[in-house]
């Protein structure tokens, strides 16, 4: 229903929140940069991205290749009977 960046971008978010209130000032500023370098990790990071493309590229690729072939079947099928059925008939 949510995306994972969005579910990401509000706990980090609510992470500063609770930084702010609980907080001192100085520990603060620590607390805000850890919380920052949590967030461009945890928003930024598309590594499993790629290979989800490509198993999705695969999956497609391998459903048309099936219809492919059934085609190429049927149609090879009905042309041998075809050809068959015109050299029977050269013959009488």
């Amino acid at each position: 229903m949510y995306s994972t960046k969005r579910i990401c971008q509000s706990t980090a978010i609510a992470l500063s929140m609770v930084a702010i209130v609980v907080m001192s000032s100085d520990s603060f500023l620590i607390a805000e940069a850890l919380v920052a370098s949590a967030k461009k990790k945890l928003v930024q990071d598309e590594r499993g991205e790629g290979p989800v493309s490509a198993a999705i590229v695969v999956m497609i690729m391998a459903f048309l290749g099936v219809a492919l072939w059934i085609a190429f079947k049927a149609i090879m099928h009905q042309a041998t009977t075809t050809i068959a059925n015109q050299v029977s008939q050269l013959g009488q």
